[in-house]
């Protein structure tokens, strides 16, 4: 049969099926709904009309590809904080594919491979320039500091522009507004206002802004302005399980030469200007007593802090110093082995080292500040003092060497730590965020939306996360940043 036949028999047999549609019995003609005619494919039917419809798609064999950030800065140190977040997002999909300088040329590289550009802590180590001369014995002239962070600062604008002009999504967790030693750089340096556009320019290119406590949120909402109005809070995950036990405690006190009876504070983490460290030391030697001890262990990143511990040290007997990195398996004995954690710091940041103090039930000294008030529940799980006043620490570190509930502080600590969400819980409240927003911008080009809000958290009474610490098989190895 020839072409023109075979389309004649074909809408032949469709006119005689379709003569007149209202004869369908309970089957009201509607437009495209679809006629089966004898050896042939599926028509439509428009109102007497046959054009031919598509073969629905085929099932896809491919395995959806998961999506891939890149994190800014590089992890280092010995916090676990961010492969425990990695580890909680990969089984939702999102999985860390890179820590790559933050440059064009690697933008415009990975611009097929990465979905997400994620910035956590520091920052200033995009647009502000010398770093690492703030920290310095002989840092370059103020003038010169200041001159270079302005450019760096309109570079930094660039990339991020650049960025999102690629199609990249942005994610920043603001764990602290402004840098560490904002408060001591020499005047004509780096000015607030360098930092405080710094941080305008990536809340405004954000896609995802958010922070783990409320007095984190509510600062960076007055010190950013409008970028950062829709920023969200997130909690911090609990450290539950992640260290392995060490020593007995009296082993530990025996190596480091402090009697049995002898009531141990404990200061951890990267020792840097903001952590008070002349503050603390100030309020301890003034206690004078012989049945106290202070332990200070982490990476000594400020002179003058390392300057004021080692004089401190050599006068005062009670003080032992590990200035170094601490390894994983030997946290928990350090925490096992003491009392109480300190914690001078007069500025309200997250605090990676209060978070695994509640998580391995040791109670805390700190300054009476709103996250640290909610996290120790208003002082059950601890002891206040005055931000910044060395005779009201004092107080309160004599207050926990001779407070007699010290076993309902440590109960009350370990409970305010199983409160704290499990990391799978915090990954079900952003990974669904992050594919909302490749979603909304198709992946490609400049797209800065009102920020929808993140999911509520549901926390979990039930069983702890018990991630070992650790990087996933995927992921080259890395060093895991310091204690803040």
């Amino acid at each position: 049969m020839s072409d023109s036949g075979h389309w004649s028999d074909l809408f032949s047999k469709a006119r005689l099926t379709l003569r007149n549609p209202f004869e369908l019995r309970n089957k009201p003609p509607i437009l495209g709904s679809k006629v089966a005619l004898p050896g042939c494919a599926t028509y439509c039917h428009p109102w007497m009309t046959l054009p031919l419809a598509r073969k629905p798609p085929a099932a896809s064999s491919q395995t959806v590809r998961p999506v891939r950030v890149a994190r800014f800065p590089r992890n280092r140190g010995q916090n676990p904080y961010l492969g425990l977040l990695d580890e909680a997002l990969s089984s939702f999909g999102v999985e860390l594919g890179a820590e790559p300088p933050f440059t064009l040329s690697w933008l415009w590289r990975a611009r097929r491979e990465i979905h997400v550009l994620h910035f956590h802590w520091r920052p200033d180590f995009y647009y502000a320039w010398c770093r690492p001369a703030a920290y310095s014995r002989d840092p370059p002239p103020a003038a010169l500091q200041g001159l270079g962070s302005w450019i760096t600062l309109v570079l930094f604008g660039v990339r991020l522009a650049a960025a999102r002009l690629l199609g990249y999504r942005l994610m920043w967790t603001v764990h602290e507004i402004y840098p560490p030693e904002n408060n001591n750089r020499p005047p004509g340096s780096i000015s607030r206002r360098i930092d405080r556009l710094g941080g305008r320019l990536l809340a405004r290119v954000s896609d995802v802004l958010y922070a783990h406590d409320s007095a984190t949120a509510e600062r960076a909402r007055e010190e950013l302005g409008r970028p950062a109005k829709g920023i969200e809070v997130v909690p911090h995950g609990s450290f539950i399980g992640v260290y392995p036990a060490g020593r007995p405690r009296l082993a530990v006190k025996a190596e480091l030469r402090i009697a049995d009876d002898a009531f141990t504070f404990l200061c951890f983490g990267q020792l840097r200007p903001d952590k008070s460290v002349k503050l603390l030391l100030e309020a301890f030697c003034s206690t004078e007593d012989p049945h106290l001890a202070l332990v200070v262990a982490g990476q000594v990143l400020d002179d003058r802090s390392r300057d004021a511990l080692v004089e401190a040290a050599a006068s005062d007997s009670r003080i032992r110093l590990l200035l170094e990195t601490v390894s994983a398996e030997r946290v928990r004995e350090l925490f096992d082995a003491s009392d109480a954690l300190v914690l001078a710091r007069s500025e309200a940041w997250t605090s990676g080292s209060l978070i695994l103090a509640l998580s391995l039930g040791l109670p805390v000294v700190a300054a009476r500040l709103s996250p640290y008030e909610e996290l120790l529940d208003a002082g059950r799980a601890g002891w206040l003092f005055r931000p910044g006043d060395a005779d009201s620490l004092r107080a309160a570190l004599l207050q926990a060497a001779a407070d007699p509930g010290l076993g309902a502080k440590r109960a009350a600590a370990l409970q305010q730590g199983e409160r704290l969400p499990r990391w799978s819980e915090i990954a079900a409240q952003l990974a669904p965020r992050i594919l909302q927003t490749l979603e909304a911008g198709n992946g490609r080009g400049w797209r800065v939306g009102r920020r929808a809000a993140l999911p509520p958290i549901r926390v979990d009474e039930g069983s702890r996360s018990r991630s070992a610490l650790g990087d996933r098989e995927t992921c080259r190895p890395v060093e895991r940043e310091s204690f803040r």
